[in-house]
């Protein structure tokens, strides 16, 4: 009995060690599962990463260099129509550096590869380190040397030439006012204003003037540029000669408002017109009445008499005497004369 006893504990204890040995292995295959879901699941998904990037990867690739910028070279100070300015030249020499992928020295090449004459010599000898540094040697020996006043006087004189188009004039006073702008840096915030009233004073056709300025006072917020174009399409000018007023007419009508500026300066016309002639007439009439009044005078002189009333002589015209006494008469009847 007693045996039968232990080997039912036995077949027990071996019972639950067979179900806990099976239960690990359940649960050993699961995880197991689990972890190979995971993988799974991890190399679908760069497998399709995988095709996404296969067009983009097939497709060539593109590199874009930057253009090559044609810099003029520059010798010192203009002495031609055709040299750059010093100004003007440093500072697209800047700005093409600053776009440039260049070293430090590449960049003090490139500089000097674009300096000759008296500009390369000066650079050369002073022997800079960037080419931020040989540009302002070039600046400071060969740049503007005008003073305050002088930058003043060249923009506030400056008038519109003959021949000189609005767009070369308003270019001009924009370039003027850039260098007065860097000596007088408090009329920078007043550029726009400025420049209008430089312009509006400036242009050659004095009609223009007065309606510039009355634009100019109407909108004072309109741009300079603006304000140009406008002018622009107001006279309808041709390069390097003015327009005629038929030529600004057929503009003008093009506008209700520009119309309305050609029929005032069609009215002043014929009212110029009209005044020239009401001038001629009285003309006229004043040189009638002078040669009336001298007919009317030499009537009134009575024969014999000079324009004093006093007798004259009928043979040689003299106050003194009388014809049957004159001396040239009494002479000329004579034997022998």
């Amino acid at each position: 009995m007693d045996d039968l006893e232990e080997q039912l504990e036995v077949l027990r204890l071996q019972l639950e060690q067979s179900m806990a040995q099976t239960t690990e292995a359940q649960q050993e295959k699961a995880a197991a599962e689990s972890e190979w879901q995971a993988q799974k699941l991890h190399l679908e998904q760069e497998l399709a990463r995988s095709h996404q990037l296969e067009p983009a990867a097939a497709a060539p690739q593109r590199i874009y260099v930057q253009r090559e910028r044609r810099m003029p070279k520059l010798g010192g100070r203009p002495q031609k129509p055709e040299d750059p300015d010093v100004d003007d030249w440093t500072s697209d020499m800047e700005n093409h550096l600053q776009a440039s992928p260049l070293s430090d020295r590449e960049g003090l090449d490139f500089v000097m590869d674009h300096l000759t004459g008296p500009a390369g010599q000066e650079v050369r000898f002073r022997e800079p380190r960037t080419a931020m540094e040989a540009l302002q040697i070039v600046r400071h020996v060969f740049g503007d040397v005008d003073t305050m006043g002088a930058a003043q006087e060249a923009f506030y004189t400056r008038i519109q030439q003959p021949g000189e188009t609005l767009l070369d004039y308003s270019l001009a006073l924009v370039k003027l006012f850039s260098k007065l702008s860097k000596r007088q840096p408090s009329l920078s915030p007043l550029r726009n204003e400025t420049l209008k009233g430089r312009f509006a004073s400036g242009v050659r056709d004095v009609s223009l003037q007065r309606e510039m300025r009355r634009l100019e006072f109407d909108d004072s917020r309109m741009s300079f540029w603006a304000f140009r174009d406008r002018a622009v399409s107001w006279i309808g000018e041709v390069p390097k000669k003015m327009a005629t007023h038929d030529a600004m007419s057929t503009t003008v009508g093009r506008d209700p408002e520009n119309a309305t500026i050609l029929k005032k300066l069609d009215a002043q016309q014929h009212q110029l017109q009209h005044m020239q002639e009401m001038l001629t007439k009285q003309q006229q009439q004043l040189e009638g009445v002078r040669s009336s009044r001298s007919w009317e005078s030499r009537r009134s002189v009575k024969r014999g008499y000079n324009a004093e009333g006093k007798r004259v002589c009928y043979v040689c015209g003299a106050v003194d005497h009388i014809s049957p006494n004159c001396p040239k008469k009494v002479s000329a009847g004579k034997p022998g004369n």
